[in-house]
């Protein structure tokens, strides 16, 4: 019998992907369980690609470096030493702090 897959924990995050370049192959794989959540081919004029997921995952692509990744909405850099076909892991979002929110100054009303 196989082992029973293990529930990957914390809430669900929307990652987004967009490419750089065109033809651009990516696999976003859930770390936890293994499931391979989306693959495909990303091009710039395409929308940006949200897919969901929970604890860590791993990107594999053909060209990395022409990866643009946003989780919930803020940016992760893919490290610069990542060129061509590689494999970037990327922690779980829940243990990454985001970046504290700018102070916008009150607009006074003029009478």
């Amino acid at each position: 019998m196989p082992p029973p897959k293990v529930k990957p924990t914390g809430r669900p995050h929307v990652v987004g992907l967009t490419a750089l370049q065109l033809g651009t192959t990516y696999q976003l794989i859930e770390t936890n369980t293994g499931e391979i959540r989306q693959s495909g081919i990303v091009s710039p004029q395409d929308k940006e690609i949200q897919i969901n997921i929970k604890g860590p995952f791993t990107l594999r692509s053909n060209a990395v470096e022409f990866l643009r990744v946003r989780i919930d909405g803020l940016s992760f850099a893919i490290p610069d030493e990542a060129i061509g076909p590689l494999v970037v892991q990327f922690p779980d979002p829940e243990t990454v702090p985001p970046p504290p929110p700018a102070a916008t100054p009150a607009a006074k009303k003029k009478r």
